[in-house]
């Protein structure tokens, strides 16, 4: 159901939301490490793509590519799920260029690469192990107050891009986006999937005092 237009966001939003939740953080983490600021939201998005592989009745595309434009920096998303062939060596993850090398970061591990590709470090990860860390970080805020490591204003944001990426890819064209209204610039069309009229009795609840 995940692949129809009514019931889900296609596989951007399954498994892409989270490949672009840690590529946006190390895109931050670069930024932190200048003295810079990467901003909130981008300031435009462009989606790419359609069905070219799977002959199905999904309505999303099994092909995608995705750009979001922030200041001295890109964000991409590619959406190759039929191919064989791993990029930097990961089926799954992501990675961030800069001018002296660039990280790649997977699954179960991450590599540190010079600038002239050479390996310069690497680490391994334990997404069990991780779970449980997040776990009790949560449970700990629960009880003491405080922000979760991975609170939703995070997750407000990685959610955020992909349906960025999603109503581009719908309309189709390149769009701005105007962070503080958080609407498209100019573009009726792309701000109508921005909500959605619910089916009674199923209301989307009023939050207040956040």
């Amino acid at each position: 159901m995940g692949m129809v237009f009514d019931y889900g966001t296609g596989e951007l939003g399954n498994d892409g939301v989270h490949r672009l939740d840690y590529a946006r953080r190390l895109l931050e983490a670069g930024f932190e490490a200048q003295g810079k600021r990467l901003p909130e939201w981008p300031s435009a998005v462009m989606a790419s793509g359609g069905k070219h592989y799977f002959d199905d009745a999904r309505e999303w595309p099994d092909t995608l590519v995705v750009t979001w434009d922030y200041p001295a920096a890109t964000l991409m998303y590619e959406l190759l799920g039929w191919s064989r062939y791993p990029m930097e060596g990961e089926k799954e993850g992501a990675a961030v260029y800069g001018q002296n090398g660039y990280v790649v970061v997977g699954n179960r591990g991450w590599k540190a690469f010079g600038s002239k590709g050479e390996l310069v470090t690497s680490g391994a990860g334990d997404s069990n192990e991780d779970s449980v860390r997040h776990i009790r970080d949560f449970l700990k805020c629960v009880r003491e107050g405080g922000r979760p490591t991975c609170d939703m204003a995070i997750g407000h944001v990685a959610s955020g891009l992909i349906h960025m990426g999603n109503i581009s890819w719908r309309v189709p064209r390149k769009l701005r986006f105007d962070a503080t209204k958080q609407e498209f610039v100019g573009d009726a069309e792309a701000n109508k999937y921005l909500s959605r009229t619910y089916r009674a009795p199923w209301t989307l609840p009023g939050v207040s005092g956040v």
